[in-house]
């Protein structure tokens, strides 16, 4: 941190936490639905948010996941509109589970999943 910047007692850990969460639970209730786009979009926003717990590989893989589907849904979405298709191609959903799964795991390795401490205010300073 800065020497030259004041620095306050207050953070926005649980904040975080709680929009972790809820992000999370779009994510189910997205992909539950086979809403394609919702989906994602949480996804992002997961990924942007966990961005400052990724190591640089992690963060690069992220990245090109992230890339990837960006294309096949962009392609997926256009269909839709233009053709009327609709659902989720089995190989976008799995792409889209294991984008989620890498997510879960950053925030497992982070120790954002789990209890760390064995009391809960240590965690909180």
């Amino acid at each position: 941190m800065e020497a030259d910047r004041n620095i306050s007692e207050f953070n926005m850990a649980v904040s975080w936490l709680n929009r972790l969460n809820y992000y999370f639970y779009v994510c189910d209730e997205a992909a539950q639905n086979l809403q394609l786009f919702e989906w994602f979009q949480s996804l992002m926003i997961l990924n942007r948010e966990l961005c400052t717990e990724m190591k640089k590989d992690e963060e690069k893989t992220q990245q090109q996941q992230a890339e990837e589907l960006f294309k096949e849904i962009n392609i997926l979405l256009k269909n839709q509109n233009r053709k009327g298709q609709t659902g989720i191609p089995p190989t976008t959903y799995w792409k889209l589970h294991k984008f989620e799964t890498s997510l879960r795991k950053i925030m497992d390795k982070s120790g954002l999943l789990k209890r760390v401490q064995d009391d809960a205010m240590k965690s909180l300073r």
